[in-house]
């Protein structure tokens, strides 16, 4: 798969919502063309398959490019995030997954073995193209049909679907080499990312004070590092996370417009209702309903 080399940036993290072992974003998401400005990661494991369509998939510090055929794997607390080509939609399957949660809930008690193959298998994230990797790509697949049958006993089905996977995956990573690619904690200012990240919604604690003695550094420090790890102040990075996470919600969950600008930081809904029409070119309702016609 082609890929070019992107440059760092430091994601906003999307703790999941539902608390399920296993989810499906739909049976088929439309992914538009939004310019990628900051990437994404969440503490479940994803994998995705293209239905039809064409653009980029940037994982780290890596652009994919893809099309209808091609694969994805990403595992929990990578950064990545996906556009269709310019003026145009792509149709995707993804699969979001816990994988200890799963592989207990389908009654395998001590799935470390399984787990230690996804570790190993981590290095091999990225987009795949079904001809270059058809045992990778049948895999994914055979996760998506045990779980779209949902024939008697599929969450066993899907977990062991699951494991065939990490076999595979693991496989081809000894075959392969290392892929490579940047951890989160390589920046000194990620404690007061991960901070930020799951206190959205309490605005004193997100004052700078209280971020640069997470980092264990001085205001002036910290603004410094912000700009050199984000390209911007950590007031904006604020906002920025605010906004992604109020997108997200408005996406993935059926939370009321008042619930979400809560949990985004809002107690003021016209507020919120401005500041994310700025951000996304219509009111969250309209931006909704839009995501999910």
């Amino acid at each position: 798969m082609e890929y070019t080399i992107r440059k760092k940036t430091l994601p906003t993290f999307f703790k999941s919502v539902s608390g399920a072992a296993i989810h499906v974003s739909s049976k088929e998401f439309r992914l538009g063309s939004s310019r990628i400005e900051a990437l994404h990661y969440h503490d479940m494991a994803e994998l995705g398959i293209c239905l039809f369509g064409e653009g980029e998939t940037h994982i780290e510090n890596r652009v994919y490019n893809y099309h209808d055929g091609c694969v994805q794997y990403v595992p929990p607390r990578v950064s990545h995030l996906s556009t269709s080509k310019e003026n145009t939609t792509s149709s995707w399957v993804w699969i979001s997954f816990s994988p200890t949660a799963l592989l207990r809930k389908a009654g395998l008690i001590d799935p470390d073995a399984a787990l230690s193959l996804a570790s190993e298998g981590d290095a091999i994230s990225g987009v795949f193209e079904a001809d270059e990797y058809p045992n990778l790509s049948q895999a994914i697949q055979e996760v998506w049909k045990e779980y779209e049958d949902k024939k008697p006993f599929f969450e066993l089905a899907v977990a062991l679907a699951v494991c065939r996977f990490y076999v595979v995956a693991a496989r081809l990573k000894r075959s392969v080499g290392d892929g490579g690619g940047q951890t989160l904690k390589s920046s000194p200012v990620q404690p007061a990312i991960e901070f930020i990240s799951y206190n959205l919604d309490d605005k004193e604690a997100l004052g700078e004070e209280n971020l640069a003695r997470l980092c264990k550094m001085s205001v002036a420090t910290l603004r410094r590092a912000f700009h050199e790890y984000t390209g911007i102040a950590p007031k904006t990075f604020v906002l920025q996370s605010r906004m992604a996470n109020a997108e997200h919600l408005l996406r993935q969950t059926d939370l009321s417009v008042t619930e979400i600008a809560m949990r985004s930081g809002y107690s003021d809904v016209s507020g919120f209702n401005r500041i994310f029409r700025k951000y996304f070119g219509a009111s969250p309702s309209v931006y909704r309903k839009s995501r999910r016609g």
